[in-house]
């Protein structure tokens, strides 16, 4: 129940194409506190590290069984500490960025490991850099819009075009 509504909160799976949502959805202003001050814990501790270490390593391991180009420039969208981010550019040696809305989580990451990661939501800004990478992982889930942030992600400019214009930087627009 969220403060001051006295609906329960359902979830709803769709039977044909499986999307989950919450019923009632969260409005524009509930999205935007959830997920900038009140998400997470605030402490990142080191059981968290090592577990996101194992996982993202795991992902990684993934990714290159089909992703073979050796310099990359990578965004991830919900990057949280930004433990992907690191291992990515740590030993791949590839460029990379993150967007986090939870202020804490993205400040551990820039000051612990020295990344490039902007404080809110996709996209947020003017000039947005090519990517030949852009992941989401568990962020789709937490998108009131998912056909409006996929195309977003598509509009997002890959090497060789031209840089983004700005196209919103709530996570409703």
């Amino acid at each position: 129940m969220r403060r001051g509504d006295i609906r329960k909160i359902r979830f709803v799976l769709c039977q044909h194409c499986g999307l989950a949502y919450a019923n009632p959805q969260l409005d524009p202003e509930e999205i935007t506190r959830l997920y900038t001050q009140s998400y997470r814990d605030v402490a990142v501790d080191e059981a968290h590290i090592e577990y996101k270490e194992k996982q993202s390593r795991e992902r990684i391991q993934w990714l290159l069984t089909d992703y073979k180009k050796k310099e990359s420039r990578a965004l991830e969208i919900g990057c949280s500490e930004g433990v992907l981010l690191k291992q990515m550019r740590d030993e791949l040696n590839w460029s990379v960025a993150g967007i986090e809305p939870f202020a804490p989580y993205a400040q551990f990451g820039i000051e612990k490991w020295g990344l490039a990661i902007d404080v809110g939501f996709f996209p947020l800004a003017k000039g947005m850099e090519p990517f030949d990478l852009i992941s989401f992982i568990h962020v789709i889930e937490h998108i009131p819009n998912p056909a409006a942030f996929f195309l977003d992600v598509a509009r997002t400019p890959g090497p060789g075009e031209r840089k983004a214009t700005r196209l919103s930087s709530s996570p409703t627009e």
